[in-house]
Order: C-alpha cells, then sequence, then structure tokens
C-alpha cells in the first residue's frame, strides 16, 4: 500500500488536529496490532508478515505530535512484527530518511517490545482511551478478522461514540 485511504486519514486527522506545540496531553489512543508473523498460504507455504510500517507508524507520529499516547495491544499481549517488505523507502515517497525516522518513532514507542493482551484492555476502563486506530499488513487477516474480542473492543468505541480508524488491510478486523 503506497497511499493511505482519505476517510482513515480523515479520523486521524480529527484526533490529530492540534497545533504541533501542545504541551498538554490530549489522551491516549488505543492502537490494535495482530500478535501473528507468519500467514500460512494455501499451499501449504507460510509468508513471513506483521504490520506495515507505513501505516502504523506515520499515523502513529502524527497522533504523538498532536499529543496523544499510544497504547500497543495485541490479541496475545506479545510484542508485534513488522513486515520486512514494508521497510521499503517507497512507502515513504522515496524518502530514506523519513522511513528510518519512522522506524526511530516506532522503536520508542512503549509497549512495542511488550503490548497488553486483548485480555487485559478488556478487563480495564475502555472509556479512558479517546479512540481505536487499526493499522494495516497482512497479518491481521489471521487473527484480528472474526475475533470476539476485537469485536467487543469495537462495540465499546462505536457506543461510545469514539472514533475508529483502520488502514488498508486494518478493516478486516470489522468482520
Amino acid at each position: 500500500m503506497k497511499t493511505f485511504h482519505p476517510l482513515a486519514l480523515a479520523v486521524l486527522a480529527g484526533l490529530a488536529a492540534t497545533p504541533a506545540f501542545a504541551a498538554e496531553p490530549k489522551g491516549q489512543v488505543l492502537v490494535l496490532l495482530s500478535s501473528e508473523n507468519q500467514l500460512a498460504l494455501k499451499d501449504g507455504q507460510h509468508y513471513a508478515t506483521g504490520y506495515y510500517l507505513n501505516e502504523f507508524g506515520v499515523p502513529a507520529d502524527r497522533l504523538l505530535k498532536a499529543g496523544y499516547e499510544l497504547v500497543l495491544v495485541t490479541p496475545r499481549g506479545n510484542a508485534p512484527s513488522v513486515d520486512q517488505k514494508s521497510v521499503d523507502p517507497q512507502y515513504f515517497g522515496g524518502d530514506a530518511a523519513e522511513m528510518q525516522r519512522i522506524q526511530q518513532v516506532v522503536a520508542g514507542l512503549p509497549g512495542i517490545d511488550d503490548s497488553l493482551s486483548l485480555d487485559e484492555v478488556l478487563a480495564g476502563d475502555l472509556g479512558q482511551y479517546e479512540g481505536l486506530f487499526i493499522p494495516g499488513g497482512h497479518a491481521p487477516l489471521i487473527d484480528l478478522a472474526n475475533n470476539p474480542q476485537v469485536g467487543a473492543l469495537l462495540r465499546h468505541f462505536h457506543q461510545a461514540g469514539k472514533p475508529t480508524a483502520a488502514i488498508c488491510h486494518g478493516p478486516i478486523a470489522l468482520l
């Protein structure tokens, strides 16, 4: 995926609409990522996968700059994996320096090496989150689609009237 869907960008822009020098925190945004790093193919082979760096890192950077704290969650509470095919300057307009900057942003996120689990998040206070963001990559196809816990999370944000944004393969979580 080389570009973002306009609706997903609009939702993220609404969350992030603030001056870059905002000093006061805006709240927390829950970021739902896959626990998986291998997609089983029909022929029995496996495809290494994870989140797409640009689909997670660019919106994460914008939300951080807008004053939001990101809380990372995966179904199992493990570290999410980056799809190595997405670590390519082509997904950053050919700008290798921008790609490296986004890699550093992602590497510095609290929870990137040990996220919360869906069990932990659902047992806590979902009202503390200002929105929900679901990045793409192929990994969501494995454990976010048809997942009752993901459904409970989505219902909460919908019923609370809080924004939910999903990019590329992220909307598979809506099933």
